[in-house]
């Protein structure tokens, strides 16, 4: 961790809470504590100035947790962890800011990007299978650490009502198929020549999203 820049990222992160959720009064810079009351949030004993931008909370307690706010329907969530590294060296406790970014992604089957031949054609299929059925995963090597991606699991909170939901923990899932142009060796006619590769992809990809219906 490098504290001269993690000091400038804290700073740029209160700079973009103040513009994103502005409090009643003061500035994000200045909190020493935020909760949840019964009137909403509050940080320091002061609102939001937009008090509908708070949506609910991530956990019960005052020292580990997050509150989830939203600005332009996009969802932000304002972690506390007063146990870790950045949490412990911050007068709020504040340790992350999450931001929804991008709430839609293309998976793409394109010829000449992501598939040149019939096994990467499978392969494709196979990965946008396991996005659909949220069980893909790959161990990723980085210098002598190793480690598993996945796909995020939605997030349980409690509203600021007090009711139990779920943020989507995954964006959208759209597909590229490929142009009708092309042609793929993962299917042949039954004269050995090679299929449409977007006729193969337009079948395959749409029964694979159905594949829990």
């Amino acid at each position: 961790y490098n504290q001269a820049r993690g000091d400038r990222v804290v700073v740029w992160g209160r700079a973009f809470l103040d513009d994103s959720l502005p409090l009643a009064t003061g500035s994000w810079s200045d909190v020493a504590c935020i909760s949840q009351t019964q009137d909403g949030f509050c940080a320091d004993g002061v609102g939001l100035a937009h008090p509908e931008q708070f949506i609910g909370r991530v956990g019960d307690r005052n020292d580990k947790g997050g509150y989830i706010f939203k600005n332009n329907d996009l969802h932000i969530i304002v972690n506390v962890d007063t146990a870790s590294v950045i949490g412990a060296a911050d007068r709020a406790g504040i340790s992350d800011i999450r931001m929804e970014s991008a709430i839609s992604t293309i998976m793409d089957c394109e010829d000449s990007v992501a598939a040149v031949d019939g096994a990467d054609k499978t392969l494709a299929y196979r990965n946008w299978l396991g996005l659909m059925k949220r069980d893909l995963s790959e161990e990723i090597v980085k210098g002598s650490e190793t480690f598993t991606r996945r796909l995020n699991s939605d997030i349980a909170f409690t509203t600021a009502q007090g009711a139990p939901a779920y943020l989507k923990g995954r964006s959208l899932m759209l597909v590229r198929n490929v142009g009708h142009l092309m042609t793929t060796p993962a299917v042949l006619a039954q004269d050995g020549a090679e299929i449409g590769e977007g006729l193969l992809d337009a079948l395959c990809t749409a029964m694979i999203a159905m594949h829990d219906l």
